[in-house]
């Protein structure tokens, strides 16, 4: 076959796989007010960014002949491309093509852009107009979406390894403070798991302060610092003179809570909803503020909170054996980030 030829018999299914399921059903779509999952990317994505992959891939059924109806995509669009110069990636469902249905084949597809979005370190945005589970696929069409929700909580990887870092910090801290400082400020090893517990909210608050950078909504997070900071003041105001030193310590935890919980609330307001896991993060919250205040109570109690240690160790070695895969992963999204 002649080069020419390649190239003609490319370009006539590339325009096959542009339509779908064709334009009857395109028709139908927009009768139905609605626009396809090409147009809906097309109108997200800035013009001639978007880059598809695996536009061509059909499904592997031969139940109920299904293999002799096969459309390149299988219903689903997806790719990589940029919003205002930011990288994204992104999936649609495309209704035209067995009306959305996720098939083995299509969540592939979809498992490849979450897990390449994981690597860059970029947001997937995911476009639904689907069917459901393909029932001609069965068990198969539901083993996909196990693999796209597998996904889903790598992604959420970060906040468990900064909370387990932050609970074995404060556990080990009064140490770090014997050792560097020597005995000269010993009694400061009182105040450092409250500081470490504020670190941590200064970690949580990035998660919906990107969210407002994302709308550019630069206002709001100097609104919430502003607030924060007057409270701060407040606080230190009424505490410090009644308890010394020490209250600094705690004012200062209840202000970057605040600080957090504010740019949560900012971010739900500006996003309409919420774009992170916020369960997992007011769960790891509890936790992290639990062990830590514990701590406090623990700090003349060396083996009680190395035996803690140790168990938070464990924990985490058997729960790393069991996900060696997401593990490597973050890890390796780490990594690249502080190259």
């Amino acid at each position: 076959m002649q080069k020419e030829e390649i190239y003609k018999k490319f370009e006539e299914l590339d325009k096959v796989a542009a339509l779908g399921g064709g334009v009857v059903r395109i028709d139908k779509q927009h009768e139905a007010g609605r626009m396809t999952a090409r147009e809906r990317i097309d109108m997200l994505l800035d013009k001639g960014t978007f880059v598809e992959l695996d536009k061509f891939v059909t499904h592997r059924c031969t139940n109920f002949g299904m293999e002799k109806n096969k459309i390149p995509g299988d219903g689903v669009v997806s790719g990589y491309g940029k919003i205002e110069g930011r990288q994204v990636f992104v999936y649609a469902y495309d209704f035209t093509a067995y009306g959305g249905t996720l098939s083995s084949t299509n969540a592939a597809k979809i498992v490849k852009v979450q897990t390449l979005a994981l690597k860059n370190g970029a947001p997937v945005i995911a476009l639904n107009d689907s069917g459901g589970a393909r029932i001609q696929e069965g068990v198969g069409s539901l083993a996909g979406y196990a693999s796209i929700f597998y996904q889903n909580t790598m992604a959420s990887a970060y906040v468990i390894f900064v909370s387990i870092g932050a609970m074995a910090l404060a556990l080990i801290s009064p140490e770090v403070i014997l050792i560097a400082g020597g005995s000269k400020y010993s009694d400061s090893r009182y105040v450092t798991m409250p500081i470490v517990l504020s670190m941590y909210y200064a970690f949580l608050y990035t998660l919906p302060s990107s969210v407002e950078y994302y709308y550019k909504k630069t206002k709001l997070i100097a609104l919430g610092t502003m607030l924060a900071a007057g409270m701060n003041i407040l606080l230190n105001a009424v505490f410090i003179p009644a308890f010394g030193y020490v209250a600094a310590a705690y004012t200062t935890v209840a202000c970057y809570l605040l600080y957090y919980l504010l740019h949560v609330v900012f971010a739900w307001w500006v996003h309409k909803g919420m774009v992170y896991d916020i369960l997992q993060q007011f769960l790891w919250l509890g936790i992290v503020s639990v062990v830590s205040l514990v701590t406090v109570a623990l700090t003349d109690l060396f083996w009680i909170r190395m035996g803690l240690l140790a168990a938070l160790l464990g924990v985490c070695a058997l729960w790393a054996l069991r996900h060696r895969d997401q593990v490597a992963r973050t890890l390796a999204v780490f990594r690249r980030k502080s190259a």
